[in-house]
């Protein structure tokens, strides 16, 4: 199943969402950041109890952002674009109304 993760391009952003992944509902809490200095977004994800799971995970498109968190099992999140775009990545302006984040079962 595929879920499309609501973005805003605010920067030190936090808020939570209820996910399903391996036929489970999980919530997960992120917040977001607009790296200045790399131009890039990151983002941190807590679990509902509040521990800290991943922290300051560059966003980057066309990839599996949580490849290297298989073992989490909290599903894989990919960063696509919603139309045609002249950029690579997403900009401290377009996180929103350009990219899609969209989570799905764990892959593998």
């Amino acid at each position: 199943m595929y879920s499309i993760i609501p973005l805003q391009a605010v920067p030190n952003q936090t808020f939570s969402s209820k996910i399903p992944v391996d036929k489970q509902n999980i919530t997960l809490s992120f917040t977001l950041n607009y790296n200045e200095l790399a131009n890039y977004w990151v983002v941190s994800i807590t679990d509902s109890n509040g521990t800290m799971l991943i922290t300051s995970l560059p966003i980057i498109p066309a990839q599996n952002i949580l490849e290297q968190f298989k073992y989490m099992n909290i599903g894989s999140a990919y960063v696509v674009p919603r139309q045609t775009i002249s950029e690579e990545w997403p900009t401290e302006n377009t996180l929103d109304s350009d990219w899609y984040l969209v989570w799905s079962d764990t892959d593998g």
